[in-house]
């Protein structure tokens, strides 16, 4: 497992730690990625496969998640209608502060939901939303052009109250875009193709208790179809001809690194997963 960690730090000259290039043919590497299966969250429609270079796999230098309607397919003792695919990092490759940027083109038609996103590593002995989520992109097809950041947590009354704060960025959904989060120990700040866009700050966070973005973090990636956002406004089945695919072209993780800076650090727990 790889454990990234930059402690905070005024300096900003970022060095390349680590990425994801997709340089490779096949499936996403297995000590890099692994698969959500099955029905996950959301009450969303497709059914998330595992292993399979029909919903997830590398070709020409991208990530490919690529959905399918496939209306009324049996699989064991369930059926679903769209097949898709989740990936992420967890137990692989994990996070704490720093700067991540990945480039991305996303699938348009109404049902649509792809999203590149972050969650504390805790989730399975916390929960959601006390570990914490950032939102690095997240789109919505029945709202074209829009881009969304977000971040969540646990509020103050009770462990399962939700804050989400953030905002939308207009943009065209034709094109690839860059989204880049600078992460700090008491800040974090996102940006659309080089353009800030949204900023949070621990100091003036009206929850500090409940602030988790102090802890390591892992990588999700993902094509939704319907569900409780994404499908508000129903799911297009012509938008599927036969498929819609999201890529990305990289994911790449930088350290704020200054040699003469005693008060930072970053631990490679393996080796570079090339």
């Amino acid at each position: 497992m790889f454990l990234l960690l930059l402690s905070s730090c005024i300096c900003e000259n970022w060095v390349l730690a680590w990425s994801e290039e997709f340089d490779y043919t096949g499936l996403p590497r297995g000590n890099i990625w692994g698969y959500e299966k099955g029905y996950i969250r959301n009450w969303e429609n497709q059914y998330y496969f595992e292993g399979r270079t029909r919903n997830s796999r590398v070709e020409n230098g991208h990530l490919i998640l690529e959905a399918y309607y496939e209306p009324q397919t049996p699989i064991g003792d369930e059926w679903y209608d769209y097949s898709s695919a989740s990936i992420n990092t967890y137990g692989k490759v994990h996070f704490q502060y720093g700067k991540i940027e990945s480039r991305l083109k996303i699938p348009k038609g109404r049902g649509t939901w792809p999203a590149l996103w972050m969650l504390g590593t805790n989730i399975y002995q916390e929960g959601w939303p006390l570990c914490g989520e950032i939102d690095i992109m997240e789109y919505v097809g029945y709202n074209p052009n829009t881009f969304y950041q977000t971040i969540h947590c646990q509020g103050d009354a009770y462990p399962s109250y939700h804050i989400e704060v953030g905002g939308n960025t207009q943009a065209s959904d034709d094109d690839w875009h860059t989204y880049t989060m600078i992460w700090k120990e008491d800040t974090i700040i996102e940006y659309i193709d080089g353009k800030q866009v949204n900023k949070y700050d621990r100091q003036s966070w009206h929850q500090q208790t409940f602030w988790p973005y102090d802890r390591p973090f892992y990588l999700l990636a993902n094509l939704a179809i319907g569900g409780t956002w994404g499908g508000q406004q129903g799911v297009d089945t012509s938008i599927f001809n036969p498929s819609v695919k999201y890529e990305i072209d990289y994911i790449r993780y930088y350290i704020d690194h200054d040699s003469s800076t005693k008060d930072k650090s970053y631990e490679v727990l393996s080796s570079q997963p090339h």
